[in-house]
């Protein structure tokens, strides 16, 4: 299950972004933070730090969201 469009929206309204601005905190273009959060694709995992870190959260949480690994799994190592 892919639950980073939900997470990615959700932390953005908070934060009073627009998808240009996260796009840009991320260092992905405007067009790939939209198809991320509208879930047209789905991030590949090696982002997993830059998103744990925008999110705040782990990134064993975020691999997770994206289905990598499964609820309760945790990485052995968490380096951001």
């Amino acid at each position: 299950m892919n639950a980073i469009p939900e997470l990615l929206a959700e932390r953005r309204e908070e934060a009073g972004l627009s998808q240009r601005a996260v796009a840009r905190e991320l260092g992905v273009s405007p067009q790939t933070y939209v198809w991320w959060e509208r879930g047209a694709v789905t991030p590949k995992a090696t982002w997993a730090g830059s998103l744990a870190e925008w999110l705040g959260i782990s990134k064993s949480d975020v691999l997770v969201a994206l289905g990598v690994l499964e609820p309760g799994e945790r990485i052995v190592r968490e380096e951001t």
